[in-house]
């Protein structure tokens, strides 16, 4: 056999449970990773705590900003919905400040909250207000939903059981876009009756 000289990766352990030559290979200092001590360690400084729950408190921030910047890319100069998010500066920054190791420095901020505001002529016909979508610490992973407020008894009755469904479904991936196009098309429709 060709590999009867190969060291064996992992030896067994001898009564005591110390490894046969104090390597990897069993064969003293012939093993390709020769071992000069039976106890190996490492050591991770950081200079922020980390947490769990700050790790997965700066993923649900990334994942909300990257959403609310796509929004607003994707809504910029459209006519029938303006969109404004409260909170996305001070979200960047936290984020900027935690370097994405779970070890965010300052205050953790506020929950971002979209705003979708009508047309004139929509709020008027329909008696519209803006509708706010504050979004949980947690969302898109966390079980907790939006708080989404229509703002009217329109959209309340043409939106209500629809967001709902949405939402539920949606649960766990981030859905602001179907929401917001969602509420597009009702004023729309409501227009056009």
């Amino acid at each position: 056999d060709d590999d009867a000289d190969a060291p064996a990766p992992w030896p067994a352990r001898d009564a005591a449970g110390r490894r046969p030559g104090g390597d990897f290979g069993g064969k003293g200092a012939r093993g390709r990773f020769a071992l000069r001590s039976s106890v190996a360690s490492v050591v991770v400084v950081s200079t922020f705590p980390i947490s769990i729950e700050n790790m997965a408190l700066e993923e649900a921030l990334e994942r909300q900003v990257a959403e609310m910047e796509a929004l607003l890319a994707i809504f910029e100069g459209d006519e029938e919905v303006a969109l404004e998010v409260t909170g996305l500066e001070d979200a960047q920054a936290f984020l900027d400040c935690s370097g994405g190791d779970g070890g965010g420095v300052g205050d953790v901020p506020a929950c971002l909250t979209l705003t979708c505001t009508f047309p004139r002529e929509a709020v008027d016909l329909l008696q519209l207000s803006s509708v706010r979508i504050s979004l949980p610490r947690g969302y898109p992973s966390d079980a907790a939903a939006l708080d989404l407020n229509l703002g009217s008894k329109f959209l309340v009755d043409a939106c209500q059981e629809e967001a709902d469904e949405l939402l539920d479904s949606e649960r766990g991936q981030e859905c602001l876009f179907q929401v917001v196009s969602m509420l597009k098309e009702a004023v729309q429709a409501g227009l056009e009756e």
